[in-house]
């Protein structure tokens, strides 16, 4: 847990913003939200757990990848993002005590967008019984 910080940082007599912490929660819960409603989409879209799965596990990996690899090139960093993984940036949070606007508006809108879209291909399906 992100909670953890606070007794260690103690130990070392290092002063914990608690104020910053509960900014990288947010990143955090922010992060996992778009990352959970895309996952939520991709489910829907497929009948068979393992295509879910693989599809799923393949984008994210993907993104992280984009991400990896925008970072590594001066060319190559209009790649990042695309990536949603360019968005989450705890050390901004924890540092700067501060969450991107960018990051905020673009998980929001994933978030929204899958989820939402999620439930419109969910009500429209053919369910066999």
């Amino acid at each position: 847990s992100t909670l953890i910080i606070i007794p260690i940082a103690s130990l070392f007599n290092y002063s914990v913003h608690a104020d910053r912490i509960a900014l990288l929660a947010l990143s955090g819960l922010l992060f996992g939200s778009a990352i959970y409603s895309f996952a939520f989409l991709i489910s829907v879209l497929f009948s068979e757990r393992s295509k879910t799965y693989f599809v799923a596990a393949g984008a994210i990996i993907a993104s992280y990848v984009l991400n990896i690899v925008g970072s590594l090139k001066e060319s190559l960093h209009p790649l990042q993002s695309i990536s949603i993984f360019n968005y989450f940036d705890a050390t901004n949070a924890i540092v700067n005590g501060t969450i991107s606007t960018a990051a905020i508006v673009v998980c929001l809108v994933v978030t929204a967008a899958s989820t939402a879209l999620a439930v419109v291909i969910f009500t429209k399906r053919d369910i066999q019984v």
